[in-house]
Order: structure tokens, then sequence, then C-alpha cells
């Protein structure tokens, strides 16, 4: 959505929501086509630190995060965001396949959000479905205060959605097909987060032993922070 190059090798995941944050450590394994996660934690959110979505208490958020990259040593890591909330629009929508920038025929804009779709599949009546999300500058400056603080090497923030998205493109690789991808959205309704089968997820994610036991609980958590990792070290 909003990502910059990264400049480490070290990619830390962030996925941030009024109830949970999560952080991830993963890296790529280029010789089987997979991934690693080196280091995993999601911490609820019980103080309403993240009510509607907004940062309440930055100094909590730091606390969290700095804990996570102190803890394994990855202060100079890039970071990537993915937030999800009442604050933040998303819809999923369709318009005729030859309009250039489908939020602009769908949605008023704001003009203090900034604004990102995605393509997802095309119909047979000349129609195409995308992804529409938007975040306000106020809650973008937020998050960038908080990497300012910390001095975090801040490369991209994106929706929770998004991210699952990247999930699933990056999780068939060279079988994806938008048609497929058409069949599992009617499939799950919609509902871009059961959109991604945990088969492929455990397939293409080394889990240490550590984790191992609390897996099927925290597979909602890892897949979007596997997808962020995905979109930024995709092979």
């Amino acid at each position: 959505m909003w990502f910059l190059p990264k400049k480490e090798s070290n990619l830390v995941t962030i996925s941030c929501s009024p109830t949970t944050i999560a952080c991830a450590w993963i890296t790529p394994v280029k010789e089987k086509a997979t991934y690693e996660l080196k280091a995993y934690r999601r911490i609820p959110i019980e103080r309403l630190e993240l009510a509607q979505g907004y940062v309440h208490n930055p100094t909590q958020i730091d606390t969290y995060i700095a804990s996570f990259l102190a803890k394994h040593n990855l202060q100079n890591a890039c970071i990537a965001l993915a937030l999800r909330g009442p604050t933040i629009y998303e819809t999923i929508a369709t318009t005729p396949s030859t309009v250039h920038d489908p939020s602009d025929s769908l949605v008023p804009k704001k003009q203090q959000h900034i604004w990102s779709y995605r393509y997802l599949y095309s119909q047979d009546t000349a129609q195409a479905t995308f992804y529409i999300c938007s975040i306000s500058q106020a809650l973008l400056f937020q998050y960038k205060l908080c990497a300012l603080r910390q001095k975090l090497n801040l490369i991209g923030i994106t929706t929770t959605s998004m991210a699952y998205l990247h999930a699933y493109t990056h999780a068939y690789g060279v079988a994806f097909r938008h048609s497929q991808l058409a069949r599992d959205m009617s499939r799950c309704n919609n509902s871009i987060d059961q959109l991604v089968p945990s088969d492929i997820i455990r397939r293409r994610l080394i889990v240490p032993s550590r984790y191992t036991s609390a897996l099927d609980h925290e597979l909602s958590s890892l897949t979007p922070l596997l997808g962020l990792a995905m979109s930024q070290t995709g092979f």
C-alpha cells in the first residue's frame, strides 16, 4: 500500500488492532522457497491503548514494540505495519473494467485520507472487483511519530486485509490465478481473513518447536504478518 525500499536485511512485521498487537521476525529461506519464523509475540490490548484504532497511549505502544526488538537485537530492522480498526475505510466493490481508478468512481474521497486499491478478479459482465481502502493522514501521522520516537526504520504501512491478500497471492506463487481468487472469495463470503487456507501457511512457514503447540490459535495473527514479509521478500 505505502512502502519504501528496504535498507536492512532483517524485517519485523507488526499488526495493530484495537484489541491486539502482534510482532514477528520472519526471514526467507530461498533454497526451500519458504519462510522461517524467528520470533513472535502477540500482546492483548486491555487498557484501550488503541481504542477505535487511534494511539491513545503512545508510551505503552512504544514499550510493546521496543521490548520485542530489544529482546531479539532487532533495533536496526526494517519495520512494516498492518493496521485494522474502525478508523480505516475498507470495502470490496465492483466497477466497469474500463475505470482507471475504482476508488474515484465508487466513493467520495476525503481530502485528509490516503487511498489505495487492489485488483481482485474480473467478472463475465465486463466488471472488475477491487479491494479499496483508505487511512486518514492523522492516523498515519500517529504511527510515523511512533517510528520517529523509537528511531525505527519504518518502510511501510498498509491494512491487515491487504496483508492477507499478499499472503494469499505469494503463498500460491506461480500457481496464483485471479479466477481461483474469485472462487475462494465466494467460498468465504468475501471475508478476506478467511481467504488463506491454513495448510498453505503451514507449508510455507517453518515454525520453531517453541511455537508449534499454540500454532492453531495463532494462525489468524501470523497470516497477515507472513503476508507482509512475503510482500517485501517474495521469491
